[in-house]
């Protein structure tokens, strides 16, 4: 089942266009594929990760099950490569991998289906869903957890960066909760700043996440 809808599709594109969150986490990521001749991203979603990559003359294209994504990608981004595809089954497609939010590294077999996907390296990138003032740091401790038992060679730096997203009024705030906290079984605790013109209602999205840069052995 698709997860992106018409709704999701409108609000997230909106957060995107008017912030930089996407833009300030390519500063942090794009230095980490030094190196790297391809990147391929995994679970690109709406692909704004994959044209910021490509828009620093990376050559990185993405990939996602979710077909309502991959079109809206293809159509916001024409001058980068989009395709549907089962992302634990690319089989060393590239030289490097990138996650962003995607997938569960501590399940079994999913960090060596991640790493089949590329030649070199991996980074993850573990988002901490909570404030990043009153994280506990919870998920990334199940990843390095998960990588040490593994033996697996990484290393790890942390970061917050603001994703907030922008409504119209009150009954897309409703939207908004149900869609992306109450239908995933999550607590909505955000900050709202209400205030006036087309979007005066913020929600403050100050993301917390864990960025790990895993080798793969056969690449040292």
């Amino acid at each position: 089942m698709s997860w992106w809808n018409a709704s999701r599709i409108e609000l997230y594109s909106r957060a995107a266009e008017h912030g930089d969150f996407h833009r300030r986490l390519g500063d942090m990521l794009v230095p980490l594929f030094e190196g790297c001749d391809d990147i391929v991203e995994l679970g690109c979603g709406l692909g704004y990760m994959t044209g910021e990559l490509c828009s620093r003359g990376c050559d990185a294209r993405g990939y996602d099950e979710d077909p309502m994504a991959v079109d809206f990608a293809t159509r916001r981004f024409p001058r980068c490569t989009f395709a549907r595809r089962d992302c634990y089954r690319l089989d060393k497609e590239a030289d490097a991998a990138l996650a962003v939010f995607f997938g569960r590294i501590g399940q079994e077999g999913s960090l060596e289906a991640l790493l089949s996907s590329c030649r070199r390296r991996l980074v993850y990138v573990c988002n901490e869903h909570c404030q990043w003032n009153r994280c506990t740091w919870k998920v990334t401790a199940r990843v390095r957890q998960s990588l040490d038992a593994r033996g697996v060679g990484y290393e790890c730096t942390t970061g917050h960066l603001r994703f907030d997203q922008l409504l119209e009024d009150e009954d897309e705030l409703d939207v908004f909760i149900r869609e992306n906290y109450e239908s995933r079984g999550r607590t909505f605790d955000l900050d709202i700043e209400r205030g006036t013109g087309r979007y005066p209602i913020r929600v403050v999205n100050d993301k917390s996440f864990g960025i790990f840069t895993i080798e793969k052995e056969d690449a040292r």
